[in-house]
Formats: structure tokens, sequence, C-alpha cells
């Protein structure tokens, strides 16, 4: 059995090797991307256990990306962890639950 992998996607890099590091340490393979779109895209040629998915990117934002990864039948019970620089706010994390939930 191999390492789980997990899929980071934040459009900031400096986000992205704060997640590295925050994950170091742990039995997993992290892939970051810097896009929804270059997500989805590693998503056809990888399996990943988990994706740690930025809600507020330019382009497609994380909600969207979810929307997508929730409507394939190969990626719709990868779990997604939604990550914010946001102040809490109550519709963000109702719009993240609705896009980790979507399928169709």
């Amino acid at each position: 059995m191999g390492v789980a992998k997990a899929l980071l996607v934040d459009d900031r890099r400096d986000n992205l090797v704060a997640l590295e590091a925050i994950l170091q340490g742990l039995p997993v393979h992290t892939v970051a991307v810097e896009s929804g779109e270059a997500a989805l895209k590693q998503l056809l040629v990888d399996d990943f256990a988990v994706i740690l998915l930025d809600a507020q990117m330019p382009d497609m934002d994380g909600f969207e990306t979810a929307s997508h990864i929730k409507r394939r039948e190969r990626t719709r019970h990868v779990p997604i962890i939604f990550l914010t620089a946001a102040d809490r706010d109550a519709q963000l994390a109702l719009r993240g639950t609705r896009s980790a939930r979507s399928t169709t």
C-alpha cells in the first residue's frame, strides 16, 4: 500500500509552501497546484485521499472547483477541506458545505 496523496490548491505560492510545511512529517505525499483548473487536470491523472482547497481564488474559485470535483464519479467521494484567509463568514461556510455536497 502506497503513501496517501493530498492535493493542495491555492493561488498563492507562499500559502502552498506553508501547507506543505504543516503536512511535512506526516505519511502523505503532497501535490501543489495554483488554480482550480490545474486541480481538475491533476485529478484526471492522480488519485487523492484529500483535497485542501482555497475558497477564494481568481477565475475559478474553490466552490466552483469543488462543484466540478463532486460531479465526477471518480472524485465525488474525495474529502475536501476548504481554506480561506477571510474573516469568519457564515455565508462562506454555507457555500462551502453546499459545494462539497453537490453531485449534480
